[in-house]
């Protein structure tokens, strides 16, 4: 069945594509909470992304989705229903939502993350590059560039994201760690590699004249 073009030729989704999306479905609303809903909410839709993103870029994807997704949601008319969760995609909302992935990058957020959700989630779709359109729709494409913009426009408007706050997490565990295993000084070069143990200051002023 995988073996299929998951689009025909006018881009609508034909029978491997429907067929995919709903065993995504199954699984999001199998596995994650609240289970058995018949819908994705916000939880689930999370999972989605870190399911779709690559390693590196997964942990600020996830923080970052329930503002992602509510510009996908309104971008590409994905068809949603309000609950006590918040919005929650149907089964076509879905799947107007990876139609979407897929046209505006096939090879990355189509091809690649496809084929690397279902080995993740243990789906058994075998995907190929050439199951794929070989390049973007360029409406779709266009649309992808807006949310983009949109989105870190408004990561700029907040000041204080999501992402700041995880990696500012992450350089207290490290200098945590630093101080208990190998000592004060190790620890603020990790802080700030420029601090000066000569005269004491930071940044620099002695440029390493005084050589203490």
């Amino acid at each position: 069945m995988a073996q299929f073009p998951l689009l025909d030729p006018y881009y609508n989704p034909t029978e491997t594509f429907h067929a995919f999306s709903n065993a995504v479905f199954n699984h999001l609303d199998t596995h994650y909470e609240p289970r058995g809903t018949h819908l994705l909410e916000p939880e689930k839709m999370k999972a989605l992304l870190v399911f779709l993103s690559s390693p590196e870029d997964a942990e600020n994807n996830r923080q970052l989705s329930s503002m992602y997704y509510n510009i996908v949601f309104l971008a590409y008319s994905v068809q949603t229903v309000f609950t006590a969760h918040g919005p929650a995609v149907t089964p076509a909302g879905l799947l107007t939502y990876l139609r979407s992935e897929i046209l505006s990058d096939p090879d990355d957020s189509g091809f690649k993350s496809f084929k690397q959700a279902s080995e993740a989630m243990g789906l058994r779709f075998h995907f190929t590059r050439s199951q794929f359109p070989p390049v973007a729709d360029p409406r779709a494409k266009e649309t992808q560039s807006y949310i983009e913009a949109t989105v870190r426009n408004t990561i700029k408007d907040m000041g204080w994201t999501q992402a700041a706050v995880y990696n500012e997490e992450l350089e207290a565990t490290k200098v945590r760690i630093a101080l208990e295993q190998m000592g004060e000084q190790n620890a603020l070069d990790l802080v700030s590699p420029r601090f000066c143990y000569s005269c004491y200051r930071y940044p620099c002023t002695c440029r390493g004249a005084l050589s203490l």
